[in-house]
């Protein structure tokens, strides 16, 4: 089947950038895409990825290093157009050249680099799934902030928090993940996560094969 006839399908990373939490997470990363990865099928983490918006589509900048970015782009129903690789010193040369050749692929008039807030709305709603990981107590707690945000933005019902057994979740949260029926699994070990997240993922896969049937 032609890619560009395939859902688009993004699995979106949440969780602490503290060094530990950061490696499970590339991982978890990994082995998602060693099993899902190819058919318009991708796994990005919030904190490596810039968003652009354009009329006629939008593109997804992932940092692969320092001043380097991979950039996919798609147009607005999800269909991939083009994946180019970009060199850049700071933020306004990255916007200057994504943008432009967003502009000429798209044959778009208007492009835009979403601000943080914008980016994490619109991260989750192109997202299929939203995986957040809670491994560490000693963190800001920036993935709960994000978890919540997602909840009461509407989207629930693509959000999953994967705790660690023994992590301290206050009674606050958990009432709050209650009452919006928040889907929550725990793990044991952290060589555990990645095969936990997988069988999460294969599910939101089952969904999509459904529709995936009726372009067959």
């Amino acid at each position: 089947m032609n890619e560009a006839n395939i859902p688009l399908f993004i699995v979106l990373l949440l969780g602490s950038y503290d060094p530990d939490t950061k490696d499970l997470m590339n991982a978890v990363k990994l082995k998602v895409a060693e099993k899902f990865g190819g058919e318009n099928t991708y796994i990005v983490l919030l904190d490596e990825l810039d968003i652009f918006i354009a009329d006629q589509g939008f593109a997804l900048a992932e940092h692969l290093r320092e001043n380097e970015a991979e950039v996919l782009v798609f147009t607005h129903a999800g269909n991939p157009v083009e994946q180019f690789t970009v060199q850049f010193k700071d933020v306004n040369v990255l916007k200057e050249k994504v943008c432009s050749k967003i502009l000429q692929l798209l044959e778009a008039r208007k492009c835009k680099m979403c601000e943080v807030l914008e980016k994490l709305k619109v991260a989750m709603d192109i997202a299929s799934a939203i995986i957040v990981i809670r491994d560490r107590e000693e963190t800001h707690g920036g993935e709960i902030a994000e978890l919540m945000y997602g909840v009461l933005a509407g989207f629930k019902d693509k959000i999953c928090l994967f705790k660690k057994e023994g992590i301290y979740v206050s009674n606050m949260l958990m009432e709050f993940l209650d009452y919006f029926n928040v889907n929550i699994r725990t793990y044991r070990f952290r060589k555990d996560l990645p095969k936990e997240v997988l069988r999460y993922i294969s599910y939101k896969f089952k969904e999509r094969s459904k529709t995936l049937s009726s372009l067959i």
